[in-house]
């Protein structure tokens, strides 16, 4: 967690003060391409070998649990979509307008 931290923090203030900023993002971009995904691979690898089924399994009593996540889904899912429509259609609707229109 610190390392990811203070990768982070070095690698913003790299970008923030070099003079050909957008150049300096897309050689790290392009560097970065195939670790990023072997990266992304192994941390969901990682997770389903931590993952311990039985146990999970013990605890659903009655699928309580899986409604409950179902639930909290749906509200998301909601949430988001009423969300996108006021940012769209409320907030900046002349600025889509605009942008659909050239």
């Amino acid at each position: 967690m610190l390392g990811f931290v203070a990768a982070s923090i070095v690698f913003s203030l790299l970008f923030s003060y070099h003079e050909s900023g957008p150049d300096v993002t897309k050689a790290v971009t392009n560097v970065t391409k195939t670790f990023r995904g072997w990266f992304f691979c192994l941390a969901f690898v990682s997770i389903g070998l931590e993952t311990r089924v039985r146990e999970l399994m013990s605890r659903m009593e009655g699928g309580k649990p899986l409604v409950l996540y179902l639930c909290g889904q749906t509200l998301n899912v909601l949430l988001t979509l009423a969300m996108a429509y006021v940012m769209f259609n409320v907030l900046f609707r002349e600025r889509v307008m605009q942008l659909f229109e050239s």
